[in-house]
């Protein structure tokens, strides 16, 4: 499968061929990308800390964000079911990742990375099979970046 790689200024993600951005507010820090087809979206956001905050406040800022992330798609999407978190901690950054499933075979992964910069979440949404959602979600994910 070839790649789009996207390299805006403080994130990069790898797309598939065919992807591409419908709309952005660098101002608002938003950014969304869409397959072809229309059945699949990334929608990038992102919130700059305005000082450089110490390790633990980064820490609460990440549990906030993910807690409000949380609420906002069980308030969306009626019966959805939001998987246990996959949280990691590294010297200068924290991420969380959980995917999400939903009603009429909507599938959503959630991966957020906060540093010392801000807090980046990257919100992939598909409705493919799950077999295809869950391939694309290890590549489309694991290529994630946000500056630090």
């Amino acid at each position: 499968m070839s790649e789009t790689l996207i390299k805006e200024e403080s994130f990069h993600v790898k797309l598939p061929d065919g992807w591409s951005l419908i709309d952005a507010s660098s101002d608002e820090g938003l950014w969304v990308y869409q397959s072809s087809s229309g059945d699949e979206r990334l929608t990038v956001s992102i919130k700059y800390f305005t000082n450089e905050p110490e390790i633990g406040q980064i820490k609460e800022s990440i549990d906030a964000y993910i807690a409000i992330r949380k609420q906002s798609s069980t308030e969306i999407h009626q019966g959805i079911s939001i998987s246990p978190d996959e949280f990691k901690e590294y010297p200068a950054a924290f991420t969380n990742t959980f995917m999400e499933k939903g009603p009429k075979d909507r599938f959503a992964a959630n991966k957020t990375i906060a540093s010392k910069v801000g807090v980046a979440n990257f919100y992939y949404e598909s409705y493919q099979d799950p077999k295809d959602f869950m391939e694309k979600v290890k590549v489309i994910l694991s290529t994630t970046g946000f500056a630090s």
